[in-house]
C-alpha cells in the first residue's frame, strides 16, 4: 500500500460535537466530494479500500467517498473499547490485512481518532519521530479534510489544499479619500 488517508467527516448539523446522530449538511457533502477529487488526484487509482467508525456523519462521509471513488471494500468498525479509549490497533489491523492488496486506504473518523490512528500507523511503518509527533498532535484538522500519508516516501500533507483568498492592495492618498469599490 502506498497511501493512507486519515479523513475527518464533513460539516454536520447540530451544536454538540459528540452527538452521534448529527447528519452532514449540504456544505459537508460538498466537502467530502472535494476530498474525493483530491484523493483521486493523488492515487490515480480505483484500487482503494475504505474503513470508518460508526457515527452517523462519519458513515455518511464514508458512503460519499465510496460512491465517488467507486470503492467496493468498505468496513465500518467501532474504534473504542468499553472505557472509551481509542483502539489504535483496530486501524492498524485493518491496514495490515489489506496493505498488499490495495494502493490506498481511507480511514474516516472524527478529528482526534483521525490523527491518533494516522500517527499510530505512521510509527508502525517507519516515519521519523518528528513527523509522528506532528501527525499525532495535529490541531484543527478541519471537517472534510484528510491527512494524506505517503507510506513509501514517509511524508504527509493535508488535503484538499485550502486556496488563499486574493487580497488586492489599494493605495489611498489621503484620509478623506473614499476607498475604491471592488
Amino acid at each position: 500500500m502506498r497511501y493512507l488517508f486519515a479523513a475527518r467527516h464533513g460539516d454536520y448539523s447540530g451544536n454538540d460535537r459528540y452527538d452521534e446522530k448529527d447528519e452532514l449538511t449540504p456544505r459537508g457533502i460538498n466537502q467530502i466530494k472535494t476530498l474525493a477529487l483530491a484523493i483521486r488526484k493523488i492515487t490515480g487509482s480505483d484500487n482503494i479500500c475504505l474503513s470508518s467508525t460508526d457515527a452517523r456523519r462519519v458513515i455518511q462521509s464514508a458512503e460519499i467517498l465510496q460512491r465517488e471513488l467507486n470503492i467496493s471494500d468498505y468496513t465500518c468498525v467501532w474504534g473504542r473499547d468499553e472505557t472509551g479509549q481509542i483502539i489504535e490497533d483496530t486501524a492498524f489491523k485493518i491496514y495490515s490485512s489489506k496493505e498488499k492488496i490495495y494502493r490506498a486506504m481511507i480511514f474516516v473518523s472524527h478529528e482526534c481518532p483521525t490523527a491518533e490512528n494516522a500517527s499510530y500507523i505512521a510509527a508502525r511503518v517507519g516515519f521519523d519521530e518528528k513527523s509522528i509527533g506532528a501527525i499525532r498532535y495535529l490541531d484543527g484538522l478541519g471537517t472534510g479534510r484528510a491527512l494524506a500519508l505517503d507510506l513509501e516516501q514517509k511524508t504527509f500533507t493535508i488535503i484538499p489544499e485550502i486556496k488563499k483568498p486574493v487580497i488586492k492592495k489599494v493605495e489611498i492618498k489621503s484620509v478623506n479619500e473614499e476607498p475604491p469599490a471592488f
